[in-house]
């Protein structure tokens, strides 16, 4: 049975007033250091993460790739069934070519890391409900969470099921979602 409390509560003041500004903020280019690198573009990924070499894992129902984003190469394709590598907790992801086990976030998983030790932060919003949006946010001191912050425009992938995450060395950062990857550098 529906809580019907929660299906018809009201917004808060709060969330109103993040609801809006978030709906001022535009889709652009990512802030000044980082640039587009490429969209890797695949049907129906369940779950993608980084190695702990800075190499993107794919994780689809065909098997896995993983890509070096650098150099725009495919390392490793295989048709390994997903239940055969995947955690029975959706967090981890075994690549026996590695000899790793990759931390993976998507549709499986949790979520990748959000935050640079140099203060850069990526996040979800939901300007327009179930479409979503990742914005990045630089360095800063200030108190307006609002301030420098920006919605990153996409390519050839569509506003839903987002995940993000920078590289374990944090020059990288992608946005994924089941039908694809936008890679950034900076």
């Amino acid at each position: 049975m529906a809580n019907s409390s929660f299906e018809h509560q009201e917004l808060s003041s709060y969330q109103r007033k993040y609801l809006e500004e978030v709906r001022t903020l535009s889709l652009d280019e990512p802030p000044h250091l980082w640039k587009f690198i490429q969209a890797i573009l695949r049907e129906q990924i369940h779950c993608v993460g980084w190695t702990k070499d800075n190499l993107i894992l794919l994780v689809d129902f065909d098997g896995y790739i993983i890509i070096d984003p650098k150099e725009n190469i495919e390392v490793i394709q295989t048709k390994t069934a997903i239940a055969d590598s995947l955690s029975k907790d959706n967090q981890l992801f075994t690549v026996n070519e590695l000899n790793e086990q990759v931390s993976v976030f998507g549709i499986y998983g949790g979520a990748g890391n959000h935050v640079c030790s140099d203060g850069w932060k990526l996040g979800l919003v939901y300007p327009y409900w179930p479409n979503a949006a990742v914005f990045m946010k630089p360095p800063t001191s200030g108190t307006n969470i609002w301030e420098e912050m920006v919605l990153i425009k996409l390519i050839g992938m569509e506003y839903n099921d987002l995940n993000c995450g920078f590289s374990p060395d944090e020059s990288m950062f992608f946005i994924s979602s089941t039908g694809g990857v936008n890679v950034f550098k900076r």
